[in-house]
């Protein structure tokens, strides 16, 4: 009987043994799962944080990219503008001047042929002996 009782303890102990390592065993495969998602939460929000930073970062920049693009476009239209106001006057002075020529011209001409009419009849009148 005693044999028995003894058997039956240690059957008994080791089952409870058994169920003790079978439950160790859950719980540390429960806390490690635990941790394994507190770590992957941990990296998720990191990355989400790094991925907005980033995005802020090119928003940024695309942000600046696009207020330089507009300011020198302003700046090419406003040198545009400049320039045709300025070959417009050019046009205009141009034009001026050629008239200014054409006067100076044809006043030169018509002195011209005063003074060689005038030539021209002293040498026609000293040619009669007048």
């Amino acid at each position: 009987m005693l044999i028995k009782l003894l058997t039956n303890k240690v059957w008994i102990g080791g089952v409870i043994g058994a169920v003790l390592m079978v439950g160790i065993y859950a719980w540390g495969k429960h806390d490690a799962r635990v941790a394994c998602q507190a770590d992957v939460a941990k990296l998720r929000e990191t990355h989400a944080a790094a991925l907005l930073k980033a995005e802020q970062h090119y928003t940024a920049a695309l942000q600046q990219h696009a207020a330089q693009y507009q300011a020198r476009l302003q700046a090419a239209r406003e040198a545009d503008k400049n320039l045709f106001a300025a070959t417009a006057q050019a046009r205009t002075e141009s034009d001026q001047r050629k008239k200014e020529i054409l006067h100076v011209i044809q006043n030169d001409a018509a002195a011209d042929c005063s003074v060689l009419g005038t030539l021209g009849l002293q040498h026609y009148q000293k040619s009669l002996g007048y």
